[in-house]
């Protein structure tokens, strides 16, 4: 019965979240009746669009539904060979393609570019780079200039700007969290 179909759906969190796809699943959840609404679905096709990390579907009786969004957190940014830049979070997942460097991101370079389309994953050497960002202490972190990496992270380089003058700290291998975090200890004191 259309007496009992979504006729309002509510939406929270979506800032960055691309509002074509995000129109697209609301008005496939609009018009349903609200026990057949198969929530589980709607939330898996949300997470499917890149900035999505989570989100969560219930059905309100009589006539409503709501969607909650938990977006993923841009950390760094990528160069592409066509002149834009890929954003990624700390687990190397592409969030979007812009025009421009972001000035707020760590920006991670290495020989060769990311040429991958948003809600791919980057090669593993930016992965490994991305997620090392988030485990820098406020001290490093103001003073990181950018990131250099491989694709296979087979070679992982931090440039700082310090007081002292620039400064290149070589981590080697950019892969293995535990080998990180040490060489940051090492690098904090």
């Amino acid at each position: 019965s259309s007496l009992f179909a979504v006729d309002e759906v509510r939406v929270t969190g979506n800032v960055y979240t691309d509002p074509d796809a995000l129109a697209a699943i609301v008005d496939d959840v609009e018009g349903t009746p609200t026990l057949l609404v198969d929530t589980e679905d709607i939330e898996r096709r949300l997470e499917e669009i890149p900035w999505v990390e989570a989100a969560r579907v219930r059905t309100d009786f009589p006539d409503r539904a709501t969607i909650e969004i938990r977006e993923r957190t841009p950390i760094a940014a990528v160069p592409g060979a066509d002149g834009r830049s890929r954003v990624l979070d700390r687990d190397g997942r592409i969030l979007a393609v812009i025009e421009g460097q972001p000035v707020a991101l760590v920006w991670i370079s290495g020989p060769g570019t990311l040429d991958a389309p948003a809600g791919e994953f980057a090669p593993i050497g930016y992965q490994a780079a991305a997620a090392l960002v988030p485990k820098l202490t406020p001290t490093v972190r103001s003073q990181l200039d950018s990131l250099m990496v491989t694709a296979d992270g087979a070679d992982l380089v931090m440039l700082l700007n310090r007081p002292a003058g620039p400064l290149e700290v070589r981590f080697g291998s950019a892969i293995g969290e535990n080998a990180q975090i040490e060489k940051l200890v090492r690098l904090e004191r």
